[in-house]
């Protein structure tokens, strides 16, 4: 019965596993195609924020090409990469462009996951107290 269980519970983690993994990734498209996308479909759009869209190109291919540096990006860049991803998705949500909007839905995508993992990180990096525990010695 012991065997059973662990079993039931190795196949439901890996189960879950497995379609976390195949059900929410981090959407990186190729920078090159997002500009000529946007370049085609929304040139007001990308003029009027051009900075914000340097930034978040920067940081998301970043993800793509070094994950170890977009772990450990300092808070300044990760709050600048926020504002201007948040920026950027309400801009470009309301473009009557069907594809610009879509990729507003994946910048806001990719800011939540990423706000996600930069906030694990954090909650990992708690360093607790160490605490004193008093040794009772009991005889036999």
């Amino acid at each position: 019965m012991r065997t059973l269980v662990i079993l039931l519970t190795v196949f439901t983690t890996s189960l879950s596993t497995t379609f976390a993994n195949d059900s929410a990734r981090v959407q990186v498209k190729n920078t090159a195609e997002v500009v000529s996308t946007l370049n085609k479909k929304g040139k007001k759009l990308v003029k009027k924020n051009t900075e914000d869209l340097n930034l978040y190109l920067a940081v998301m291919d970043l993800y793509a090409k070094d994950p170890a540096s977009f772990y450990n990006l300092d808070e300044n860049t990760q709050k600048n990469f926020i504002a201007a991803a948040n920026n950027l998705s309400k801009t470009f949500s309301e473009s009557r462009n069907k594809e610009v909007k879509s990729i507003a839905e994946q910048i806001a995508f990719n800011q939540a996951v990423s706000t996600y993992i930069w906030n694990v990180k954090k909650a990992n990096s708690v360093v607790l107290p160490l605490v004193d525990v008093p040794v009772q010695q009991t005889s036999l």
